[in-house]
């Protein structure tokens, strides 16, 4: 039976791999080396567990059997998901998914497309095999399966892994278990740094991240909170409110809405985006925006508190409690309601907590009537438009809320209440041939494709309605992306520099019939300027924190500064500037000094699909942005554990 299983197990492993290697987003370099090393991985393990069972059968035949037979079904299961989560990501399993990955929304929200499906089938296809050769091995008398040939399959599988740190994109191709004992490894060594402080103490002096700042914000409070400093005095150029105004604030936070395929950044696709692209014509578009993080409360923090997402934990999920200051405490403190809706599910990121304790009106989908139209992950874009809508109609002025889109989430469901709408591919395409390769390379290109459209159907929803109430006049609306997505565009991904751009680059345009319109800001820019830019609009002179600037100010924004954003799939921190764009993969996430592999260098403006890594070409260019890596790695997550991230106490 061993040999059996041994062969079975070979043969799924290279059935998944060849997926992956069909329709995850990034191809590794040279995929048969890839292949191989995975295999050899996978066929190493399978020996392991063999050679275990044969030292038990000596004593207990019948149990050595039965444990054979379920480790084996075991793994294939836990191969196939891999394999699904590889395939969309494009990235490996990190330390710090277990507590979302195995969470009932992540689980059977994302099951939807097949995914759910394809894992039952192959792991009952396999259980069957796994059966028959019970039965079909149980009388023989003799096995050509020893423990010198087991010891043997496991040399190559120990050279593999061995190798693996020099094979491109190997974290794909890894054995899910050995993929599994990393994160228990990294798990216990982080449970260990929890005990100590949640996040490590940093290397570096607190003031030095102050080289993530605008040269401009120098005047600085106190250099226990090294972010905190007095805002330089707004110029004559930047837009004002008129005197003793005091607007309303609208946040919409769209789920997944990356800049890749909008009209108003150059989508390619006619009529995707119509409402957006109108309200961008009326509004203020902020070109180059990009997510500080992979995360829907990433976004959140950043946008009420200016934050950068933390590598070590989801602050609004982890600390709930955790000492902030920021958009809302100065909200409050003009007499402003706080008004937060989701439609769905809030347990995933306990993002309640959170807001409750900072005086916010609450709003999930256990708000909503049970018989508007849903998908998996919650109630759709058009009975969220609604509920907002209601919610803002009774409120007392002036208020500020956040309402979070989310239909357009993998798997990419569309709702029952979407309008019809025929897709229009451009000339160089059509549907037929993208439907005919979708199988192959991008399973999730043309629902998500029709989910944008239909989340920017909502949109325009929203603002019709909007459009008939008082309080519209006197609102400026922030419409942003929360993040990017890993799914394929209609062109394959070429470059780890494209992927994570669509990772990260998102929409952000600011519209209000109180704000001049018609105007497109350069970038780059991030979540994190949105907080200064509305203190701005406010008036607001007192002290601020973080790394933002005022983007309606051309003196505050023009300032050379780095954009950061993080990756958490990828363990990748993304540093944007004016002249490069730099990408390093954190190697080991705790330990000191940060130290960076995988890295790449791009020239955004001559290389935009970052095809040539600069980074051996520029060393002085990629050792200054890999200083501004480190400083943030090193330091940001502590701040924010620490309660040092915002301004001292008064």
């Amino acid at each position: 039976m061993a040999g059996y299983a041994i062969v079975f197990r070979a043969m799924l492993g290279i059935l998944l791999r060849l997926r992956i290697l069909l329709i995850a987003p990034l191809k590794p370099e040279d995929p048969l080396l890839w292949l191989s090393m995975g295999v050899a991985e996978g066929v190493a393990v399978a020996a392991i567990i063999c050679i275990i069972c044969i030292a038990i059968g000596r004593r207990w035949p019948r149990v050595a059997r039965a444990v054979l037979l379920v480790a084996f079904v075991i793994i294939a299961a836990l191969s196939a998901g891999v394999a699904e989560f590889v395939a969309y990501f494009g990235h490996g399993l990190q330390s710090g998914f277990f507590d979302l990955a195995l969470h009932p929304i992540v689980l059977f929200g994302a099951s939807e497309g097949g995914a759910g499906m394809r894992v039952v089938v192959l792991v009952g296809l396999f259980a069957a095999a796994m059966g028959w050769a019970e039965l079909s091995t149980r009388r023989a008398t003799s096995t050509r399966v020893t423990l010198p040939r087991l010891f043997a399959l496991v040399i190559p599988g120990a050279i593999a892994v061995i190798a693996s740190p020099y094979i491109h994109m190997s974290e794909t191709a890894a054995s899910p278990v050995v993929q599994v004992l990393q994160l228990i490894y990294e798990r216990r060594r982080m449970e260990q740094l929890h005990r100590v402080l949640a996040v490590p103490r940093p290397s570096l002096s607190l003031t030095e991240i102050r080289t993530l700042m605008p040269p401009g914000h120098q005047h600085f409070i106190d250099d226990r909170y090294p972010l905190a400093y007095l805002p330089p005095l707004r110029s004559k150029a930047a837009p004002r409110l008129n005197s003793g105004v005091r607007p309303n604030i609208v946040i919409v936070l769209m789920e997944s809405m990356r800049s890749a395929e909008v009209g108003a950044y150059g989508g390619q696709i006619p009529g995707l985006t119509p409402n957006f692209d109108a309200l961008a014509r009326d509004g203020i578009l902020i070109d180059d925006a990009y997510s500080v993080g992979g995360y829907t409360p990433e976004g959140e923090l950043a946008i009420w508190y200016g934050l950068l997402a933390s590598p070590y934990e989801i602050v609004v999920r982890n600390r709930p409690d955790a000492v902030l200051s920021g958009l809302p405490e100065l909200l409050k403190e003009h007499g402003y309601q706080l008004l937060w809706a989701h439609p769905g599910d809030q347990s995933l990121y306990l993002s309640s907590n959170f807001y409750l304790r900072r005086g916010f009106k609450v709003s999930d989908g256990t708000s909503f009537p049970e018989s508007e139209p849903r998908t998996n992950w919650g109630y759709s874009d058009r009975a969220l438009a609604r509920h907002t809508i209601s919610m803002l109609d009774r409120a007392k002025e002036p208020f500020a809320a956040m309402m979070l889109t989310i239909s357009n989430h993998h798997p990419f469901q569309l709702p029952s209440d979407a309008s019809p709408f025929r897709l229009r591919l451009p000339v160089s395409d059509s549907e037929h041939e993208l439907l005919r390769d979708d199988k192959l390379i991008g399973q999730r290109t043309l629902p998500m494709l029709r989910t944008i459209h239909y989340s920017d159907e909502a949109l325009g929803y929203f603002f019709a309605m909007a459009r008939t109430k008082a309080w519209f006049s006197r609102t400026i609306f922030v419409i942003v992306g929360d993040h990017g997505t890993p799914t394929k565009p209609l062109h394959d991904i070429r470059s780890i520099h494209e992927l994570m751009v669509l990772r990260h680059r998102v929409v952000m345009l600011f519209y209000s019939p109180l704000l001049p319109g018609g105007v497109r800001i350069s970038g780059p820019a991030s979540h994190a300027d949105v907080l200064p830019t509305l203190e701005g609009l406010l008036g607001s002179s007192g002290p601020r924190a973080g790394t933002g600037v005022d983007l309606l100010d051309p003196a505050d924004r023009e300032q050379q500064r780095p954009i950061i954003s993080w990756n958490p799939e990828a363990r990748t921190v993304t540093v944007t500037t004016s002249a490069f764009v730099y990408h390093g993969v954190v190697e080991n996430l705790g330990s000191t000094p940060i130290e960076f592999n995988s890295e790449t260098l791009i020239d955004p403006h001559s290389d935009p699909d970052g095809l040539q890594n600069l980074a051996d070409i520029r060393p002085a260019h990629t050792e200054r942005l890999r200083a501004v890596a480190r400083v943030y790695v090193d330091l940001y997550p502590y701040l924010i554990a620490a309660g040092r991230s915002g301004l001292p106490p008064k």
